[in-house]
């Protein structure tokens, strides 16, 4: 990740918002690859209680393969959607960066409406290898 003239890259990395850093993982992952899930509920800095929205404004998209994806999670920290007390609904937003909403005038805005959360809930942006978004801003709202 780096930050430059008031944006974000992400490029192969995730990042989270509202979760302390001594947050327990949300699953582990055995020698067989199947995951178990912690049995402690999520303790972040959120309350996704009720509906939300969260708006992410970008400038750029980029990278050596398009089709990789952006990927936002509710209380899970790890990088596939079984980890989580909220199972594969915990991955609230998974598309390839080219089927993003269009940039026009230099920014490209997504809006993801969602129920899925707890009144200590935590948020992760994903971008997968060989894939980039530029963040310029990222917004967290109760639906009206």
């Amino acid at each position: 990740m780096t930050y430059e003239k008031g944006a974000l890259t992400i490029t192969n990395a995730r990042f989270t918002i509202g979760m302390p850093d001594d947050h327990h993982d949300t699953g582990v992952q055995d020698e067989e690859k199947n995951w178990t899930v912690s049995d402690e509920p999520p303790k972040g800095q959120l309350d996704l209680s009720k509906p939300y929205k969260i708006t992410l404004e970008y400038s750029a998209i980029g990278g050596e393969d398009l089709t990789k994806k952006f990927q936002v999670y509710v209380d899970n920290n790890q990088a596939s959607d079984k980890p989580s007390v909220h199972g594969s609904k915990s991955r609230i937003y998974n598309s390839a960066i080219n089927q993003l909403p269009e940039i026009v005038d230099d920014v490209g805005t997504l809006v993801i409406e969602s129920e899925v959360g707890t009144a200590n809930s935590f948020i992760q942006i994903r971008m997968e290898s060989e894939g980039s978004v530029t963040l310029k801003s990222i917004k967290i709202e109760y639906q009206e």
